[in-house]
């Protein structure tokens, strides 16, 4: 019986593997541009995540890359968002705070550091899609935030008195961090 669970799962392990050999190359594109993998090339993980060499990636996406030899850590840092990915310890830190992932990166034949692709893309902000046929990834830096544009018209006499005396424009447009509100205010 054992045995047969031995030859079994040693069966299904090798199939599996030549599945992934044969399943082709990924393709990942930023911003519509193809990303060039010199020597390590994306892959997909036990957890169905795809990995791809840190640097590449993070250039891409206009973030900086450092490595900690001592403690086995890769540094991803744009603007004001830290991304400190432990090898050894298998944790990530997103500006200090250990976040939750399935899928933590790993050293790929001592060439270099590999990175779940749509964890860190997501984390910069980015929009991560996969198409299946193709098996390319594309990752979209460009996009803002869907805020919904609604329109309300409001008594000035439904207003707090504070707002109510220092409204005294009858139409106004306020822009910011890509939300834009129309103000009607109505005697």
């Amino acid at each position: 019986m054992k045995k047969l669970r031995t030859l079994l799962l040693t069966t299904a392990l090798v199939m599996a593997t030549a599945m992934t050999s044969f399943a082709g190359e990924i393709t990942v594109k930023v911003n519509g541009t193809p990303v060039t993998f010199p020597d390590v090339k994306p892959y997909t993980d036990q957890n169905d995540r795809t990995l791809v060499p840190i640097r590449f990636i993070a250039d891409n996406l206009g973030a900086e890359t450092s490595w900690n030899e001592e403690k086995q850590t890769a540094t991803i840092k744009k603007g004001d968002k830290t991304i400190d990915i432990c090898i050894r310890c298998k944790k990530v830190f997103v500006n200090g705070k250990q976040v939750e992932t399935d899928s933590i990166g790993e050293k790929k034949d001592d060439l270099r550091t590999v990175v779940p692709l749509r964890f860190i893309s997501e984390m910069f902000g980015a929009k991560v899609g996969w198409d299946e046929k193709t098996l390319t990834v594309t990752i979209d830096t460009d996009v803002k935030p869907e805020v919904p544009q609604t329109e309300k018209e409001i008594l000035k006499s439904e207003l707090p008195k504070e707002l109510a005396d220092y409204m005294s424009i009858k139409h106004k447009c306020y822009n910011g961090a890509g939300i834009k509100w129309n103000v009607k205010v109505h005697n």
